[in-house]
């Protein structure tokens, strides 16, 4: 499992600070939510989290095992699901599924398998993405994530253009991956987006 810590951490775009100063960290196998208004800088911390951009100020470090993990590293040591990540719009369920395992490892023989039957997406697996709806290809993006092997797994808005049936089975799937890894929520305060209990890293406040 990985843990994260940061020091006078700042994100400015422009002339705009989104955030600044922040100091604190994520212990090794937490389950946290990062919470805050719109424009406050959740999906900018998550992409901080997982690599995706860089600080403008101060300094992010991530851990294993209280070894450091190189920044060049992380995409590999790390999961990561948002409403706004691209799915190839031309490959079917079936052949995103197949690429993806080509390079990164499920949490176990047949795991993504059962998470696509699960989130009621395997009738649509030869379906191409570009027919699915946009619940049912958030429901692809979060089985990605949530089924990868990983050190730390980034949700950011994860119950974005989901139903009902679809935030339950999120729900379920939520319960069973906090137990294996660390997992990080950023919530626009919805509270079926992560469990009771998890710890709260509050921006623009």
């Amino acid at each position: 499992m990985i843990s994260v810590e940061w020091d006078n951490l700042g994100k400015r775009f422009g002339l705009k600070w989104v955030f600044r100063n922040l100091y604190g960290n994520i212990p090794s196998g937490s389950h946290i939510v990062v919470k805050g208004s719109n424009g406050s800088g959740k999906s900018t911390f998550g992409k901080l989290l997982v690599g995706a951009t860089d600080a403008t100020d101060g300094e992010m470090r991530w851990l294993s095992s209280g070894e450091s993990i190189e920044i060049d590293d992380i995409p590999q040591r790390i999961a990561w699901s948002a409403p706004f990540i691209e799915v190839p719009e031309d490959m079917t369920i079936n052949e995103v599924l197949n690429f993806h395992c080509t390079f990164r490892n499920s949490w176990s023989d047949g795991y993504l398998s059962k998470l696509l039957a699960s989130s009621n997406l395997e009738s649509h697996s030869d379906s191409q993405i570009s027919t699915l709806s946009s619940g049912q290809k958030q429901r692809l993006r979060l089985t990605l994530a949530m089924g990868t092997e990983a050190g730390l797994v980034v949700l950011d808005e994860p119950c974005s253009n989901l139903d009902t049936i679809g935030i339950k089975w999120y729900r379920d799937e939520l319960k069973k991956l906090v137990s294996k890894t660390t997992v990080v929520v950023c919530s626009n305060n919805r509270l079926e987006e992560h469990l009771d209990g998890a710890a709260v890293i509050l921006l623009g406040d």
